[in-house]
């Protein structure tokens, strides 16, 4: 997909009374629009099972306006790469994120989606933003593992700090799970890479609010993932990653280029496994 303006693909499920869209595989699509004001690569959204059971993998998005917004339930997201996603000069609120976890109107859900082994990469919001829009039906069982998520932040219009990667806003969401992802800031040069509304803090303080609000959060790690060859789209990691084997084992058997996913003690974080094991 190359250069159109809103979402090259867009599942929206908003009426109760048809099937809706749902059991949809999106596969090793290559999306990118550098010329278009305001673009976003995917996006599903609807009522609860009309937006359902979703499957995306292996996609890349790259040079964009905009990110992913994908609610609905149970939609699968893994193995996808964001990166260089800019905030639209078309409109003036917040576009830049990676993945963006928010309810779009009343009647919509956000419930146990799962986000796994996904790389965002250089975007100008947070790369992951979470928030509730209502008092009532919120974000609620959401899974976010095993992801790296690299140099993000970098002109939030959001009231976020310079350098955010995951942005989170605590009190409108409900059960969510934060696990073994990796964080990693380059501009400014800081340990602080998890953002709420009221705090700015490291990967090792995020990982102390386990168990509040019902969240689940732990082994999340920061540190450049030492790609082999980022520029050039090689994102197996060299010789000392802190994400070689220090992923959850989620059942994945392939990665984003079709490799094994699971080749030492434990699958690597990221999108792609590297067939390396830690030197002693």
């Amino acid at each position: 997909f190359s250069n159109w303006e809103g979402n090259a693909i867009h599942m929206r499920g908003d009426i109760e009374q048809v099937s809706g869209v749902n059991n949809n595989l999106v596969e090793g699509n290559f999306i990118t629009a550098p010329d278009i004001s305001i673009s976003q690569p995917f996006s599903v959204e609807g009522v609860l099972d009309r937006a359902s059971k979703n499957h995306f993998f292996r996609n890349t998005a790259d040079n964009l306006r905009g990110g992913c917004r994908v609610n609905g339930n149970d939609n699968v997201i893994e193995h996808n790469v964001l990166r260089n996603i800019r905030q639209s000069d078309a409109v003036t609120f917040f576009t830049g994120y990676g993945f963006f976890m928010s309810i779009g109107a009343s009647s919509f859900v956000s419930r146990s989606n799962v986000f796994d082994h996904n790389l965002v990469h250089n975007t100008d919001e947070a790369g992951i933003v979470v928030i509730g829009n209502t008092t009532t039906n919120l974000p609620t069982g959401l899974l976010i593992r095993n992801n790296i998520l690299f140099d993000n932040g970098a002109a939030p219009r959001l009231p976020s700090p310079v350098g955010a990667s995951l942005f989170v806003d605590e009190n409108r969401i409900r059960e969510m799970a934060y696990q073994n992802n990796l964080f990693y800031a380059i501009t400014p040069a800081s340990p602080n890479v998890i953002a709420f509304p009221a705090a700015f803090v490291s990967a090792a303080q995020f990982n102390t609010r386990n168990g509040q609000n019902g969240h689940t959060v732990s082994d999340n790690l920061s540190g450049d993932p030492l790609f082999a060859d980022l520029a050039g789209g090689n994102y197996s990691l060299q010789d000392f990653s802190p994400a070689i084997d220090a992923g959850l084992n989620l059942g994945y058997t392939l990665d984003l280029v079709r490799n094994e996913r699971f080749q030492g003690v434990a699958p690597d974080i990221g999108p792609q496994e590297s067939g390396l094991t830690l030197p002693t």
